[in-house]
């Protein structure tokens, strides 16, 4: 249960996994890595390892991105994600980070929608799934209006109905995996495309890349300082075994690189 001088723990975000090798090549005693030379490799077959899982929401909207959405899939995917949105940052913020999200909507010439404004949207669409899209003009704001027209049974064109307007970038918070406490914030750009039917609707999530480096350095930050890997579930209460309060306290140094046991790692 506790490691070993010679453990070490290899990250893989191709594979999606953590393998825990306890019997690793052994330290040096001049302090030099296993990588550089050690004189004494482990066998390395004691080993465990950890699968990252997805969050939900992650997949929800990673699986939604870049395919064509119909009226009522996008009006789903606001609903069903409705707890995903959030509010984008104040425009006087001096957070690095704020100030980027809020520098690509001025990049974009658009602004950040308000959640309860889309799960409005979302009801708007869902009420005139039967009627006719007449046009789209982009805004000065950078939203979008769409105007519907009715039509009747037997074809004859009805009354206009009001216009919807449509953001043109909002913002969602979620976990990259299953079981982890961080929530990214991610900026999501809405675009459209006529059809003969109409209009279908794209979503576009910015620097998915970024968040994915992170969120495994944050893997690795967690299992160098010996806390409870994402998905983990601490033991309760009064269950505390001295053993297991020694074993974590020696996880700390705990050395983890990127890459497998069997090629070349990087720390």
């Amino acid at each position: 249960r506790c490691k070993a001088p010679n453990s070490a723990a290899f990250l893989s975000p191709a594979a999606a996994t953590v393998v825990a090798v306890y019997d690793y090549d052994a330290p040096d005693p001049n302090g030099r890595s296993a990588e550089h030379g050690d004189p004494s490799p482990g066998w390395r077959k004691w080993r465990a390892t950890w699968t990252a899982e997805p969050h939900e929401a992650w997949t929800r909207w990673t699986e939604a991105a870049g395919r064509p959405l119909t009226q009522v899939d996008f009006a789903e995917l606001l609903e069903a994600g409705a707890l995903d949105l959030i509010a984008p940052p104040a425009p006087d913020s001096a957070q690095p980070a704020d100030r980027a999200l809020l520098e690509l909507a001025a990049r974009l010439r658009t602004t950040y929608a308000d959640p309860t404004d889309l799960l409005a949207l979302a009801r708007g669409f869902k009420v005139r799934v039967d009627q006719k899209v007449e046009s789209v003009v982009t805004l000065q704001s950078g939203e979008m209006s769409v105007a519907f027209s009715e039509t009747h049974s037997d074809g004859r064109p009805g009354k206009e109905a009001s216009a919807l307007k449509v953001p043109g970038l909002f913002m969602i918070a979620v976990p990259r995996f299953d079981g982890d406490a961080m929530h990214y914030r991610v900026a999501v750009k809405l675009r459209y495309r006529p059809t003969g039917a109409g209009i279908t609707w794209r979503i576009e999530l910015f620097q998915i890349k970024d968040i994915d480096r992170a969120a495994w350095s944050g893997i690795a930050r967690q299992i160098a300082e010996g806390a409870a890997w994402p998905g983990e579930t601490a033991a309760a209460e009064g269950d505390s075994d001295p053993a297991d309060e020694a074993c974590a306290a020696d996880r700390k140094l705990f050395p983890v690189f990127f890459g497998t046991p069997e090629g070349e790692a990087q720390p």
